[in-house]
């Protein structure tokens, strides 16, 4: 489907949702609740610990502890970092169930970002 490439919302991928909570700007750049935004940290820690929480899955997943799934991915800059652009070029490696499944560097395996 590709109907919501062309709505006024917001992307549902996780740095966008990210971003999206940080700046509350739509795809269109209008501003939605400017005073609901979040920090860069409050933010990430709702896409993490808080949706563990709220999915019931604290025990498994949420936060990088011995017994957690270990399913990541590793950033080639400090997403906390307000000059830090949001986006997916952050992304230079996700690891699922211990394997790489996307690498950005040549050589990597991994499937295409979409």
């Amino acid at each position: 489907m590709s109907w919501w490439k062309n709505s006024p919302g917001t992307d549902i991928l996780p740095l966008a949702s990210i971003r999206f909570a940080v700046e509350r700007k739509t795809r269109r750049g209008d501003v939605l609740g400017a005073h609901q935004k979040l920090t860069r940290l409050e933010a990430y820690r709702k896409m993490t610990l808080d949706a563990a929480r709220l999915n019931g899955t604290e025990d498994e997943a949420g936060s990088v502890e011995a017994g957690k799934y270990a399913d990541f991915v590793v950033l080639n800059d400090n997403p906390l970092g307000y000059d830090v652009e949001l986006t997916d070029d952050l992304v230079e490696m996700t690891i699922v169930n211990g394997k790489i499944v996307y690498g950005s560097r040549s050589g990597d395996q991994g499937a295409p970002r979409s």
